[in-house]
This record gives structure tokens, sequence and C-alpha cells, in this order.
């Protein structure tokens, strides 16, 4: 597989159009969606701002009405902050993850890469998981498991075309993904809290 070249960056103004283009075809036709960015992949900034800001706010935002509604100002502000920081880092984190899988099964994944292909790969989950305003005690960590099933149809498409792997390996890299996913999504929200903790008492 060829590298890919860098996609221009939109003209200003129609960032959001883009943003929303991509994430209406990654959703509804992510063969398709993965088949277009093949040959020009997003920048890093492009994929962070608007698509991974946007997302994962709209998620954390989601969160914090729901607790709002619930328990309180207070532990709404904390769940908004938590939610995107675990959510914004998880990503990060799976990005890291996916290139590591990629080159141990011969694929040719660069780091950029990788993050357009884990942030893409999140989006039903941060989407689906705006259904956290319904202020009913875990809805807001039932949420992101209900989408995993379509996240992993979402990575099983993009993991040839955005990271490289081919042939009889692609299958069982695209079951480590899975795996990772699942870990990375589930183990974020304790560790980011245990690590701030830790750090400021």
């Amino acid at each position: 597989m060829s590298e890919s070249v860098p996609a221009k960056a939109p003209a200003p103004g129609r960032e959001f159009q883009t943003f929303l283009s991509r994430l209406v075809k990654v959703i509804l036709r992510p063969q398709a969606f993965w088949a277009d960015l093949g040959t020009t992949m997003p920048p890093v900034k492009e994929v962070v701002f608007p698509h991974m800001v946007v997302l994962v706010g709209m998620q954390a935002l989601a969160a914090f009405v729901g607790t709002l509604i619930g328990k309180g100002l207070g532990a709404a502000f904390g769940i908004l902050i938590t939610t995107f920081l675990t959510s914004f880092a998880g990503i990060w984190v799976f990005a890291f993850a996916a290139v590591t899988i990629a080159t141990a099964k011969g694929g040719n994944a660069t780091l950029e890469r990788a993050i357009a292909f884990a942030a893409y790969s999140v989006a039903p989950i941060l989407v689906v998981s705006v259904i956290g305003l319904i202020p009913v005690r875990y809805v807001t960590a039932i949420a992101p498991l209900l989408a995993m099933p379509f996240a992993f149809h979402v990575m099983g498409h993009g993991a040839t075309t955005a990271l490289g792997i081919h042939g009889e390996r692609a299958p069982h890299a695209v079951a480590q993904l899975c795996g990772a996913l699942v870990l990375v999504w589930t183990l974020m929200p304790m560790l980011l809290p245990a690590i701030a903790q830790a750090v400021f008492g």
C-alpha cells in the first residue's frame, strides 16, 4: 500500500461541513469512508479539531446534563471534566495500541494514520453516548458498550486501508484491535481519576 498524501485543509468556514460529512459517512458507509481516506488522510490537527473535540465534548456535555438532573452541580462538573479527559486520552492511548498492533502484523501504519483510525473508529461510541442525557444510573457507562459492536464494524473496514494490514494477518489484527478498544474504553475511566488522585493528592 502506498503512503497516503495528507488531505488539503478545508477552506475557512468549511471545517464543520467537512466534519459532519465525514461523521455521517463513517457511521452509515464505513467501507466507502475508509476507501476515500485511504489516499488523503487528514492531518492530526484536523482530526483533533473539530472531530475529536466536538464529539468528546458532546459526550461530556450529555453526561454533565444527566448528572446535573440527578446529583447537582458539583457532581455534574466532576463528570464533565472526567468524561472529557478520559475519552480524549482514551483515543490517543488506543491510537498507540493500534500502531503497535499494526507494526507487529506487518502493517505500514504511522502514528498520524493510527490517530485518524482511532478517532474515526470510536465515532459511533461517542455519538451513542449522547444518551447520557438521560438521568438514569449507569446509562453513561452502558451506552458506549452498546455501540462497541458497530465500532468494531468500522474498525474492520479501516484496518487494511488506514493501518496497512493485509492478507491472513488482517483478521487476527482486527480481533486484537477490538480487544484493545474494549480494554482502553473500560479502564481509562478508572485509571485517570486514580492517576490524578496520586499526582494531586
